[in-house]
C-alpha cells in the first residue's frame, strides 16, 4: 500500500543504493518536517534518474553544459544521445545496414559491450552522455542507454527509451533519518513486427506488461536528476536543488522530477 502523500519513482540507471552506501561524502542534511513527518523518497536508476517522493515541487533554469570531449560533435545544448560523425562511423562497421530491427538492435548492443568491441564496462556512480561513455568506456544504465540510443537511431533504427521496472525490485530502503531511495533502471526498446524488445548493458529480452515507455524530453532530464540526487545524498542542498530545477525545467510535467525537488528545497 503506498503511504498517502508520497510519489513513486522510478528512472534512471544507477545504483543507488550502492551510491548511497559508499561513495556519499560532506554533512548529513536535514529536512524540515513540513505538513507530514513521512520521509521523502529519492529515487535513483542503475545509471540515470533520481527521483525523491514528495508532492511539491517547482520549476526553474537549465542545467550547465557537460564538459566538452574529443570525439563529441555536439553543441552545449544537445541531447545527451547526441553522436559525432566518428561514432556514426564505428555503429555502421559493426551493424549491418539491413536486418530486422531486432538484430540490428542486438547486434549493436553486443559491439559495445563485446571484449572484441568497444568493450563498455557497467559500473556506478555516475550517468555521462553518449560521448563521455563513449571515450571512457564505462557507463551506469543512464549513460548506455544514451550511447545505445543514439547509435541505434544513427542506424536508422525507431529506438526508445524504456523505464524498465521489471529489472530492479520494487520498494524503498531508509538511507538516514527522514530520506529513503528507491532504484530505477533505463533501457531502450525497438519495435520488432507485433514485438518489442528491451536492450541494455546486460542482455536483449521482450518488453513486459510492467515496462513504461519515457519520452525524450525525460530521458535528457535524468543526467540532471540524478546528479541532484547524489547531491542530495552527499548533503549537498545547494547543488542538489540547481540540478533538480533543471530537470524540473526540462520535463515540468514529470511528477518525479517535481517530487525530487520538493525533497531538495526541504534539505538544510
Amino acid at each position: 500500500m503506498r503511504t498517502p502523500g508520497r510519489i513513486g519513482l522510478l528512472l534512471g540507471l544507477l545504483w543507488l543504493l550502492g551510491l548511497a552506501a559508499g561513495t556519499a561524502s560532506g554533512a548529513a542534511p536535514s529536512w524540515s518536517p513540513g505538513a507530514t513527518s513521512t520521509p521523502a523518497v529519492v529515487s535513483m536508476v542503475d545509471a540515470m534518474a533520481v527521483a525523491a517522493a514528495f508532492e511539491q515541487g517547482a520549476a526553474i533554469g537549465k542545467s550547465p553544459p557537460r564538459r566538452a570531449v574529443p570525439l563529441g560533435a555536439a553543441p552545449p545544448n544537445a541531447r545527451p544521445w547526441s553522436v559525432s560523425p566518428a561514432m556514426r562511423a564505428w555503429a555502421r562497421r559493426h551493424v549491418p545496414a539491413d536486418g530486422a530491427p531486432r538484430e540490428r538492435l542486438a547486434r549493436l548492443r553486443r559491439a559495445l559491450v563485446a571484449r572484441d568491441g568497444l568493450r563498455v564496462i557497467s559500473r556506478d556512480g555516475r550517468s555521462d552522455s553518449a560521448a563521455e561513455v563513449f571515450q571512457a568506456r564505462r557507463a551506469d544504465c543512464v549513460g548506455f542507454a544514451y550511447l545505445l540510443a543514439g547509435l541505434a537511431r544513427s542506424l536508422g533504427l525507431d529506438a526508445r527509451f524504456v523505464d524498465a521496472r521489471g529489472a530492479v525490485p520494487r520498494g524503498s530502503t531508509l538511507v538516514r533519518p527522514g530520506l529513503r531511495l528507491r532504484e530505477g533502471h533505463v533501457a531502450v526498446s525497438v519495435r520488432d513486427g507485433a514485438r518489442v524488445w528491451i536492450a541494455d548493458h546486460a542482455g536483449l529480452r521482450r518488453a513486459t506488461d510492467v515496462d513504461r515507455p519515457l519520452g525524450d524530453d525525460v530521458a535528457a532530464a535524468l543526467l540532471a536528476s540524478n546528479r541532484g540526487a547524489r547531491h542530495l545524498l552527499a548533503g549537498r542542498c545547494d547543488a542538489a536543488r540547481n540540478a533538480l530545477r533543471a530537470a524540473v525545467a526540462a520535463a515540468p510535467n514529470h511528477l518525479p522530477f517535481r517530487a525530487n525537488l520538493a525533497a531538495a528545497e526541504r534539505c538544510r
